[in-house]
């Protein structure tokens, strides 16, 4: 019997592997990414249906605004990785994207969630925390801790205003990763900025 050097099977366990790497990474580009409401998939942002509006005056001396939504785990022990984020849908041509990061910290009388804030990036005064890019960052707080002082993610768009049309986001859809495969978390949060694009929410 012909004895194989060990070299050998070393050689074709790599091959292997690297073959099963290719068909995964294959399948996940033929594959669209899952869609899905909040609270339908691993990550979510109020864990449940739900709508909310946060559209700003823009009147005052202010040209940017930095708007918060939390994010959080449906099942505290699956992972999520954030790819990207955006509109559902875009609306006027009167406003710019300025970026988006992402702070996890914990709460405190002096350290709270925002809803929405004039500026962009946010005043430390209001957003004290380290910020991180939104492309790669791991998502690690559980929705279902309800502790006053339990750990907290929340993701900061920035929006700008160009002109008297406004616009803004329309929904936000977060691109993410989660046990190897890609989905994209819709989340029913309006971002707007007041004119003529959107008189009638403004009224």
């Amino acid at each position: 019997m012909t004895m194989r050097p060990r070299w050998h099977f070393v050689a074709v366990s790599i091959a292997l592997l690297i073959g099963v790497v290719l068909v995964l990474h294959n399948a996940a580009s033929v594959y669209p990414p899952q869609r899905h409401a909040d609270g339908a998939g691993p990550l979510a942002s109020r864990d449940g249906p739900g709508h909310e509006m946060l559209a700003v005056d823009p009147a005052r001396d202010t040209t940017s605004w930095t708007y918060g939504m939390r994010l959080c785990l449906t099942n505290g022990s699956t992972e999520a990785t954030i790819e990207s984020v955006g509109p559902t849908r875009s609306v006027g041509d009167g406003f710019r994207q300025l970026g988006a990061v992402i702070r996890e910290f914990t709460p405190s009388p002096m350290d709270t969630p925002i809803i929405g804030v004039a500026g962009y990036p946010p005043p430390s005064s209001f957003v004290p925390d380290t910020m991180s890019a939104v492309r790669g960052f791991e998502v690690r707080t559980p929705c279902a801790d309800a502790e006053p002082d339990a750990p907290y993610t929340e993701l900061l768009v920035g929006l700008g205003i160009v002109n008297e049309v406004g616009g803004g986001w329309d929904g936000v859809d977060v691109h993410y990763t989660s046990q190897g495969r890609a989905f994209v978390l819709s989340v029913q949060q309006q971002l707007f900025i007041c004119g003529t694009a959107i008189e009638a929410k403004c009224a």
